[in-house]
């Protein structure tokens, strides 16, 4: 089955504004530079379409931020937000949030 124009148009127009929601949300959570549109973009394609995973990528690591003292660089941010979305895929999300309580409680033992 072929898509019309239209439907092509509303899909770009939807996910346009996933891409806008995800950069602000990116903003409001982790200070500083911002992503390319075409990352959030690369994102949603390699999760699925999946909203939700990437929104839980970003927030897992502004949690990883704050726990580093709010020291984690732009590149180590992308790349642990594209570790959590690619875990999230792959593993159920009850799995992968137990597994990161189970490591903050770790590092926050190691630290005291």
């Amino acid at each position: 089955m072929s898509r019309t124009v239209e439907q092509i148009e509303e899909q770009f127009a939807q996910q346009s504004k996933q891409i806008d929601l995800l950069a602000q949300h990116w903003t409001t959570m982790l200070a500083g530079q911002v992503p390319e549109r075409r990352q959030f973009g690369l994102w949603l394609r390699l999760n699925k379409n999946n909203l939700d995973t990437v929104l839980t990528g970003i927030d897992l690591t502004a949690r990883k931020n704050l726990i580093l003292g709010y020291d984690m660089d732009f590149d180590h941010a992308l790349r642990y937000a594209s570790g959590c979305m690619k875990s999230i895929t792959l593993g159920s999300r009850q799995d992968v949030a137990q597994q990161y309580l189970d490591r903050v409680r770790a590092e926050r033992e190691a630290a005291a």
